[in-house]
Parts: structure tokens; sequence; C-alpha cells
């Protein structure tokens, strides 16, 4: 793929994976120029009926600010509002975490749809931003993307 620029590439994840796009920046390969976290998480109780809830969320949101403390790249953080793995004021918390010890990071928060699953609202964000995922505006547009997925 000609198109494809090595030398400056993003990471990319959803859920854990988008935790693991977090991570991703602390120590980061030498390509590695932005990152994207969909709805970054770890613990949803959703499956088990607890809405807006995930297992030792105050453990979480520590490591989010540790995360956030050794972060060198920019990011930007997608969550939705009616995504109920854990909800927008938990979501907030992170981001405030990450941000607050220092990481760097635009925060959105798509709007509600009505399949109240982050990947709807990420797909209405993406069509209704998608100048933000030329990530403050400064990766041109054949940037490689490294993906990191949740494994279930």
């Amino acid at each position: 793929m000609s198109y494809v620029d090595p030398s400056r590439s993003i990471v990319v994840g959803h859920s854990t994976g988008g935790l693991g796009a977090v991570a991703a920046t602390v120590k980061p390969p030498l390509n590695l120029v932005a990152g994207i976290t969909f709805a970054g998480n770890n613990g949803s109780q959703y499956d088990i009926g607890k809405l807006d809830s995930v297992c030792d969320a105050s453990d979480l949101i520590k490591a989010f600010a540790t995360l956030g403390s050794g972060s060198r790249i920019p990011m930007l953080w997608i969550y939705a509002q009616n995504d109920h793995r854990m909800g927008p004021a938990l979501a907030e918390r992170y981001y405030q975490a990450f941000s607050g010890a220092g990481g760097q990071a635009d925060f959105e928060m798509a709007p509600p749809r009505r399949t109240p699953t982050a990947t709807s609202s990420i797909r209405c964000l993406i069509k209704w931003r998608s100048g933000r995922l030329i990530l403050m505006n400064s990766l041109p547009r054949n940037t490689s993307l490294l993906f990191h997925r949740r494994l279930s």
C-alpha cells in the first residue's frame, strides 16, 4: 500500500480495547502520533442488569489517572450519552482523571440514538464530526491505523 505512511500511525480501540488504546499512549511506538478511544471501559455490569455500573469504579478511575500521568500522545475520546455500560457521568470521570493527571485528550459525548449502544452513537458522531478524526488537524490522509480490539 504505497499510500500509507508507516512513520505516522494512530491507535484506535473500543471498550476494553479503548482502554488499551489509552495505555498504548504511555510507552508509544516511535510512529504513534495520536490515539482514539471509543467508549474506553472495563468491568461493565450491564450484562447482569446493572446500568451505568462497573466493577471497582474507583480503581478504574485511578488507572485512568495513572495512564494520564504517563501519556505522551494526544487523544480523542468518544463516548455515547445513552451507552449504559458505564454511563456518561462515569465516562466524564475517566476523562477528568486522565486529563487532570496531564493526559492530552479531546472529549466528545455523542448524542443519544434509538439503539442504546456505543456503536450506533459512534457512527452518528463520526458522520457529524468527521473532521475530528483527522485528530487535531495533525494527521495526513495516509496515516496508517493500529487497531486494538477487545477479545471476547
